[in-house]
């Protein structure tokens, strides 16, 4: 194996490493939801912002009559509010509530506040190395 595949090998297991420790540290807050998987998916895809039912039923493979039953329980719980849509009186709109997007960003900011506070520990060199890496990845990422 090339020095280059050697390389890759070694930023690929420490990935997993960083990945599995933030998973970890995440882990308190994702157990003490009491969602459902369907339940969980709507808050996914409601976290993007407000969508119709019909489109929510879309996006997670679902019938209307589901994801408007799965809908109003989530309002139960207050986590998602419905509204009439302003240009299509027949249509309701979902979002989340406060509260449905406080835990939202519970779940996905969790990870930015470890990284960060790892980060903080960085020499400013290192620190540059991995903001000039991650860069670089983004730009072939997005590259195709």
């Amino acid at each position: 194996m090339n020095d280059r595949a050697t390389l890759a090998d070694e930023v690929l297991r420490t990935h997993r490493l960083v990945t599995r420790t933030l998973r970890a540290a995440a882990r308190p807050t994702w157990l003490e939801l009491d969602l459902t998987m369907s339940q969980l998916k709507a808050m996914v895809a409601l976290g993007e912002g407000s969508m119709s039912i019909g489109d929510l039923a879309e996006a997670l493979g679902i019938g209307l009559s589901a994801a408007s039953q799965l809908v109003e329980r989530l309002v139960q719980q207050g986590l998602v509010e419905r509204r009439e849509d302003t240009a299509d009186r027949r249509r309701s709109l979902v979002e989340l509530s406060l509260r449905g997007r406080e835990i939202d960003t519970r779940l996905r900011e969790g990870g930015a506040e470890q990284m960060r506070a790892w980060m903080a520990r960085l020499a400013d060199g290192d620190l540059a190395a991995l903001a000039h890496g991650l860069r670089a990845l983004a730009a072939a990422a997005s590259s195709g």
